[in-house]
């Protein structure tokens, strides 16, 4: 066992039903798809591999929501992608700091996605590895 940090990042992405008129939902699949393997390719250069899930995201779309007690609004669903890696301390400020960049460069690549925010978990984990054919 070893100490590590497990990193979560959460990016939503529309979803089909909420596309402006005239889009093309295939174009957004592909796009997430594109934005997902720039990622995972960075996030494996970092730290040697991820888990990507997928699913859906809800949250309330208002005005100066940051840190509110209580949130009302417009219930918002999207596409969520999530990307967890686990790294060592001494290495976590710099993947932290590479992750936002390749995040930013994925989006940008995908060209079509309405990306604004990535929520980023962080937590101190201890974590193993072992080889099931040696046991």
């Amino acid at each position: 066992m070893r100490d590590q940090f497990k990193i979560t990042y959460n990016i939503g992405t529309p979803a089909p039903h909420s596309l402006p008129p005239n889009s093309d939902p295939a174009q957004m699949l592909d796009a997430v798809r594109v934005m997902t393997a720039s990622i995972a390719r960075a996030a494996s250069d970092l730290c040697g591999g991820l888990f990507v899930s997928g699913g859906t995201g809800y949250w309330v779309e208002r005005e100066n929501a940051a840190h509110a007690e209580n949130f009302d609004g417009v219930l918002t669903q999207e596409v969520a992608t999530v990307f967890e890696v686990t790294t060592e301390p001494h290495k976590l400020t710099r993947v932290l700091s590479e992750m936002r960049r390749a995040i930013r460069h994925a989006v940008d690549e995908a060209k079509v996605l309405d990306v604004e925010w990535v929520h980023v978990t962080i937590q101190p984990i201890q974590g193993d590895h072992f080889n099931v054919k040696e046991v």
